[in-house]
């Protein structure tokens, strides 16, 4: 039995042009809706009529906005009206502005990061905003981290419209593999919007234990993923720079030791901040048992603060 109303895998979109006419969402619901289902689009979470400019168009999982000219980024709440049913809830989809140029390939990566300046330092990333298969053998991650190792430039790195395979249990995990070259050259972080969870790590157990997911990324400062439901053990283990982690409206599920060995005293570095969503600070602390919202726990603790301060703040 399908879920009553739409249910989406991903809230938010990317417009991937600078004028873009349609972004594109995809549905989870199982089974998909009938061909004859009526869908509505609406730029209002309640009340208000149905938007004459965008419209929904639905083919199996895949559900399209569209606009006749140039989709604007910014809040929609659609509709499904099926054969002898109430229209259903109102689902929010988010359709965020361009960030372009995307490049699409190694070698565009290669020419670009060659051609433009900046990057010497951490403190003056070079922006790339891409759009890869991040599983492809060529034009994937480990093309990405040879290009950015090669280039000798730090950058800040925008996966958003990134797409991933998932693991062998058909979740779609950021793995960011054990190859280590231009990890470090890694200033910033926006996961691909695919992105459900962070793969676990284990630290100090051997040669052949899983690393954690962002060994190596010592140079990395933030994080942003929008659709994260989960975070594995261990996985900033190591990520001294690290202070600003970005988080959806529901507080991801943490493994253990997350947040282990994040400080370091030659950084400066002993506040994190967890930004999250308006009204969200007190659910995020709720979730996660923290009592307060400014919360530090020395080296003891279950996700392993290490001496770091975790702000959760809107």
């Amino acid at each position: 039995m399908r879920f009553p109303g739409p249910q989406r895998s991903a809230a938010q979109a990317w417009r991937k042009a600078p004028i873009p006419t349609s972004v594109t969402f995809i549905l989870s619901n199982d089974p998909p809706f009938d061909s004859s289902a009526v869908w509505k689009v609406y730029t209002q979470s309640s009340r208000g009529s149905p938007s004459a400019a965008v419209s929904a168009l639905v083919s199996g999982a895949t559900l399209t906005l569209t606009h006749a000219t140039n989709i604007p980024a910014g809040s929609y709440w659609v509709t499904v009206t099926e054969t002898d049913k109430s229209e259903s809830g109102r689902l929010e989809l988010t359709v965020t502005a361009y960030k372009g140029p995307y490049l699409d390939s190694v070698a565009a990566i290669t020419s670009y990061l060659s051609s433009v300046s900046g990057g010497t330092t951490s403190a003056n990333p070079v922006t790339l905003a891409l759009s890869l298969n991040l599983a492809d053998n060529t034009n994937g991650w480990i093309g990405l981290l040879t290009a950015i190792n090669s280039a000798g430039k730090y950058v800040a790195l925008d996966l958003s419209a990134c797409t991933m395979a998932g693991n062998a249990q058909g979740v779609m995990e950021f793995d960011p593999d054990t190859f280590d070259a231009g990890k470090n050259r890694i200033v910033s972080l926006v996961l691909p919007g695919a992105a459900q969870s962070v793969k676990a790590g284990t630290e100090g157990a051997g040669q052949d234990a899983p690393v954690p997911a962002f060994r190596y990324f010592t140079s990395l400062k933030s994080i942003e993923g929008a659709n994260i439901t989960s975070i594995g053990d261990h996985a900033f283990s190591g990520c001294a720079a690290l202070t600003t982690l970005r988080l959806p409206d529901d507080p991801p599920t943490l493994g253990d030791n997350v947040f282990t060995a994040t400080y370091n005293s030659n950084t400066g570095s002993t506040t994190m901040i967890i930004q999250v969503p308006s009204g969200k600070a007190t659910t995020y602390a709720t979730s996660w048992g923290v009592s307060i919202i400014t919360y530090v726990n020395g080296n003891t603790g279950r996700y392993g603060y290490d001496h770091k301060t975790i702000v959760i703040t809107e």
